[in-house]
This record gives structure tokens, C-alpha cells and sequence, in this order.
């Protein structure tokens, strides 16, 4: 990325970083320096790469704008339509990768306890857990309008949130 994107980038506040890349500044940071040490990136010719904030600002941006072409990705770091497409399938198997050492799969006591969750609090069966959270749209009642609001100010009718954790070293967006 050119400096003067680095430095728009850089003079994002948290909040403006966290909605527009979906992670935090520090996990950027972190994913960022292991991408640096990956293989994905080191087989790479040194002359001809892009940083490695350059590679994950792409690949976020991409993956957070649901509407995101890889042309308005092109356009907006100033890189190659082909560029983009190279950066997205690298940083994606980079994540690929990356993914056995934080992803943690639920023991059978987990999977009991959090089916039990699921049947208490939602009435539905057989259910271990959840990515994130299912809002259904609806049109807001006319008192208390703010109810049923999610974090993007929708009025949805039905949030399913995870199960609280027990492990504190897996994330919970409770």
C-alpha cells in the first residue's frame, strides 16, 4: 500500500478500525506479524510483495463488505485486479492453516452442557453451539422501538447468542 494509505489507515480510531476491518487494531497487528512469518508469504519474491498489513487490509476488507468487488478492492488499495486475487486465496489459506491451532472443538461434556443451553433458553434440540447469531428482520413496534435492535440497529425478532464459556481462553461474543 502506498504511505498515504498506511497513513488513513493509521489515523482510524479503534472504533473507526473495528468497523471497518471487523477485528481490532491489536488482533491486526497480531494475525499480521504471524501472516509476516508464514509460508504463504515468505515464498514470495521480496521485490514484488506487498506488506503484510497490505495483504490482510485487502483480504478484511473483502471479507467484511458484503457488496466489496475485487475491482473496489483494486481501486481502493491501489493494487491489481489480479493482485487482489492472488492476496484473497493466499491470506485465505493462511487463515486455513492458522485455523487447527484456534479452533477449539467442544468435549462431549461441553456438547451436553451447551445442548442443554440451546433447550432451555431457545427451546431447540440438538444444538451444540453457534457461530454467531441468527437475527430474523422485522419491522420495530411502535413502543420501545430499541428493543429488538442488533449492533448494526436492525429490529430483529430472534437472537440466539452462544452458550457462556467456562474456558477463558476461547472468545465468546456474549
Amino acid at each position: 500500500m502506498p504511505k498515504k494509505r498506511h497513513s488513513v489507515i493509521n489515523a482510524y480510531t479503534d472504533g473507526e478500525f473495528l468497523l471497518h476491518f471487523r477485528i481490532t487494531r491489536k488482533l491486526f497487528n497480531t494475525l499480521s506479524r504471524t501472516f509476516l512469518e508464514s509460508a504463504q508469504y515468505k515464498e514470495l519474491r521480496p521485490d514484488k510483495r506487498l506488506s503484510s498489513d497490505d495483504h490482510l487490509a485487502i483480504f478484511l476488507w473483502f471479507a467484511g463488505h458484503e457488496g466489496c468487488s475485487f475491482r473496489d478492492l483494486s481501486n481502493r488499495f491501489n493494487v491489481t485486479i489480479s493482485t487482489v486475487s492472488r492476496v484473497i486465496v493466499r491470506v485465505t489459506s493462511f487463515l486455513s492453516d492458522l485455523s487447527q491451532q484456534v479452533i477449539k472443538w467442544p468435549t462431549a461434556a461441553e456438547k451436553e452442557a451447551s445442548s442443554q443451553y440451546f433447550q432451555t433458553t431457545c427451546g431447540v434440540s440438538g444444538v451444540i453451539g453457534c457461530i454467531d447469531k441468527t437475527d430474523i428482520t422485522i419491522d420495530p413496534p411502535t413502543r420501545s422501538k430499541n428493543d429488538n435492535a442488533d449492533q448494526k440497529g436492525t429490529n430483529a425478532v430472534l437472537k440466539i447468542k452462544k452458550p457462556p464459556t467456562t474456558d477463558s481462553t476461547t472468545p465468546s461474543s456474549n
